[in-house]
């Protein structure tokens, strides 16, 4: 596919965000960098979220929507890439905000350094930090070195903290159904590519929370916990065929640590887990040995992973009843 190689295109999968988008958006349109187009995808909103993307539509040219059926954000994300026609690709998340000179700056370090991808740092507070334009501080980093970091979870793994050349995509695809996204697919976009450069400058706003967030709720909380722990039995894998073996010691401690997490509530006992539960079972089973020498993990972390190996339901049923008496006796 021919890009333009001038042309930037922001994704930004919205859902039940109304009140929160129209001021991303207004970040995006502020930019000192005008090149651009944003593809919004609703995917299948159920408050304002559709009127707000029909009004911002016919406010800027730019701005491409896309309504879909709601099936998560690694599916929107999908839709969007697909679609994007940008020599740049840069993901916003729909209650975030991007500093005013964000993309001029990360585009300028990209074709600066000759990078592959930018990644810049973020801020959680209105007020942002004080950027530079002149004298930017800033690492050129190698990308198996940076991609070795992101599996062993030393850096995060957000995928808005960077700007990607948009071939670097191609091929590769988020897991559907997943909440865990970012984790399941950025080593894969970073494995790709020869050199980051990353910067010292803040220029992405980070919005922690709302009130109503579906992220907020007990059943999400659940399934993040699940969906962490397949990304990292995924990075194992992945760590093996790629050449991260020095990696995946520190990898399988996250896995069995996350997987030890994610068995430790009642509702994982429900049925629509079923699958996940039998996903870190299988992985247990298939690295237990490993698990055993790993001098990472906790003896007692490789007491509950030969348990859960052996009575995955039950190990839950005692982790219920003992945090049950824990909570009695505090």
């Amino acid at each position: 596919m021919d890009y333009d190689k001038q042309l930037l295109s922001f994704i930004v999968p919205a859902y039940n965000t109304g009140n929160l988008l129209k001021n991303c958006i207004d970040s995006i349109l502020s930019q000192t960098y005008k090149n651009f187009e944003c593809i919004i995808v609703n995917d299948g909103s159920t408050d304002n979220t559709c009127e707000v993307c029909e009004y911002l539509e016919n406010l800027d040219s730019r701005i491409r929507v896309i309504n879909k059926n709601n099936e998560g954000l690694s599916v929107a994300r999908n839709v969007a890439v697909k679609e994007a026609k940008g020599y740049y690709l840069m993901f916003v998340d729909s209650d975030d905000r991007l500093v005013n000179q964000t993309a001029e700056i990360l585009i300028n370090m990209i074709e600066k350094t000759s990078a592959d991808a930018a990644m810049c740092k973020y801020f959680s507070s209105e007020t942002p930090p004080k950027h530079t334009n002149d004298n930017i501080d800033f690492d050129l980093v190698n990308a198996h070195d940076l991609c070795d970091s992101i599996l062993r979870d030393e850096i995060g793994s957000q995928l808005w903290q960077f700007m990607f050349l948009k071939e670097q995509w191609d091929g590769v695809v988020s897991p559907p159904g997943r909440y865990a996204q970012d984790m399941a697919v950025l080593h894969e976009v970073i494995d790709k590519m020869s050199k980051v450069v990353i910067l010292n400058e803040y220029l992405y706003y980070y919005y922690i929370s709302r009130e109503n967030s579906t992220s907020n709720t007990k059943s999400h909380k659940t399934k993040g916990r699940f969906d962490r722990a397949y990304a990292f039995w995924q990075r194992i894998r992945f760590a093996e065929e790629r050449g991260y073996s020095d990696a995946i010691e520190d990898v399988l401690a996250k896995a069995v640590a996350f997987s030890v997490r994610a068995l430790s509530q009642r509702d994982s006992l429900e049925k629509k887990y079923n699958n996940d539960i039998e996903i870190i079972r299988r992985g247990i089973k298939n690295n237990i040995r490993r698990i055993r020498k790993n001098k990472k993990i906790e003896n007692s972390k490789k007491v509950a992973a030969l348990f859960i190996m052996l009575f995955p339901r039950f190990y839950i049923m005692m982790r219920v009843f003992f945090n049950h008496c824990n909570k009695r006796s505090a």
